[in-house]
């Protein structure tokens, strides 16, 4: 299983320095959209420059023109970028035939795409091979119906969890089956975020 940290409504020197005493916890560094909002996509190049032992995952969140959008964040360094599951096949096509260019992967982001479990299997025959159940920010507090059972997505398919995943909620999140946590505001608002990561990491290895 990979930790995916989100790097969000966050300072680039407060992220640095989360990253300077969580390097050893964390597989995947996720660029988030407000970040790339407020610094621009140049902000991956030195990122990877930096981590260049991490995964850089850019959540791009591209619903249109796939592979143009796609080329402008693998140009700048991203392994992952995002694409939106409610986008058309051809914008998803677009994008996924960028990966080869690059050596990238994409990450289909569901966040609400109604029936999942449905378009899960269109995008696979069309080649997805990650997908992140989301929950949207905007409903934190509220029952998490974001998950689906595993049982029914594709073995093949790597399935993360994001949105208000945190130590007291993990073994649920846990059990729906998962291959990559993306964890957020839990660890970089957290006072002691090695502790919170530490913890998270020992309900993980009691799980498994």
């Amino acid at each position: 299983m990979k930790i995916q940290l989100a790097l969000d409504d966050i300072s680039i020197g407060k992220a640095h320095c989360l990253l300077k005493s969580l390097g050893d916890y964390i597989d995947i560094i996720e660029l988030g959209t407000p970040l790339l909002m407020r610094h621009g996509a140049d902000i991956i190049t030195r990122f990877k420059e930096k981590y260049a032992e991490k995964e850089i995952l850019a959540d791009s969140k591209i619903v249109d023109a796939g592979q143009m959008e796609a080329e402008v964040f693998f140009e700048k360094g991203a392994d992952i970028i995002t694409v939106l599951g409610g986008c058309s096949d051809q914008t998803f096509i677009g994008a996924q035939q960028t990966t080869s260019n690059y050596s990238g992967k994409i990450m289909v982001d569901l966040i609400d795409v109604p029936n999942k479990v449905q378009r899960v299997k269109q995008l696979y025959k069309l080649g997805c091979q990650q997908i992140c159940l989301h929950r949207p920010s905007d409903l934190t507090g509220k029952a998490n119906r974001e998950l689906v059972d595993r049982s029914l997505i594709d073995s093949n398919i790597k399935v993360a969890v994001a949105g208000g995943i945190n130590p007291n909620n993990l073994l649920l999140i846990l059990s729906y089956g998962v291959d990559i946590l993306v964890i957020g505001s839990a660890i970089t608002t957290s006072k002691d975020p090695v502790h919170t990561i530490k913890k998270i990491n020992k309900i993980i290895s009691a799980y498994q």
